[in-house]
């Protein structure tokens, strides 16, 4: 929101330090919170019910999936940020072009296909850990070279901090929005954990269908959030009831 307000005000290079401080700090958060989800896989999911077997396979793949973090993050604010420059088709192939690699990438690693060793679980793990890497590489090189958004020279101690605390003021409130839904499903797999593995493996597949009844409203919330922010920093208020309306 604060990236596409600063677009919308034609303070192009304002922006590019925002998204840099910011793409930097989620970085190193997301680096710190990978190393203390390693060290804490076994009591973490000892709360949602693993046990034995369950708890073994859960290990195997999270161990790989922590270290993801900042990949999976980096590709998921860059799109974020490709989206507020309203350009969402570009944000768009990266999403589809990351999920197609991971689907491909899945049963080299899972079955041992194309001469490969066969990983298991870990297998899944290491799919979507290297999937999130193309495409946050991706994303970072257009953030870099077609918009400009991405500034490495001239940083000021000065300035990080305040920038840092504009991105902590908005991303506070919807990292709690967004943290309600993963909180709801772990009460719900907590619960379900009591009857049995196969019940949370059905649990989970029905999420997975579930989740395609909340495609349009997401949809239209990334498309406004641009469209509304970018009006705003250009201070054209009738243009964001309209979209509101």
């Amino acid at each position: 929101a604060p990236a596409a307000m600063l677009l919308g005000s034609d303070a192009r290079e304002k922006a590019a330090r925002l998204v840099s401080a910011g793409l930097l700090l989620l970085a190193l958060c997301s680096i710190i919170l990978g190393l203390l989800g390693i060290n804490c896989i076994g009591w973490t999911f000892r709360q949602f019910g693993a046990r034995g077997e369950a708890l073994e396979l859960v290990s195997g793949y999270m161990s790989i999936w922590y270290l993801g973090c900042v990949t999976g993050s980096l590709s998921m604010a860059g799109n974020n940020i490709l989206i507020a420059t309203g350009d969402s088709r570009w944000a768009g192939g990266m999403m589809i072009f990351g999920m197609t690699l991971n689907v491909i990438l899945d049963p080299l690693l899972i079955f041992g296909y194309a001469g490969l060793p066969a990983l298991g679980i870990r297998g899944a793990a290491i799919a979507t850990v290297l999937a999130q890497l193309v495409a946050a590489l991706m994303v970072l090189i257009l953030l870099k070279k077609r918009y400009r958004l991405l500034i490495f020279r001239n940083w000021d101690l000065v300035w990080l901090p305040k920038l840092w605390r504009t991105v902590i003021r908005y991303a506070i409130p919807a990292s709690i929005g967004m943290l309600l839904m993963p909180l709801g499903t772990a009460v719900i797999t907590r619960i379900t954990a009591h009857f049995g593995d196969a019940a949370v493996a059905g649990c989970g597949i029905a999420a997975r269908i579930e989740s395609f009844a909340f495609i349009f409203p997401m949809a239209l919330g990334m498309s406004l959030m641009p469209m509304v922010g970018q009006n705003f920093g250009a201070q054209f208020y009738s243009r964001i009831r309209q979209c509101r309306r």
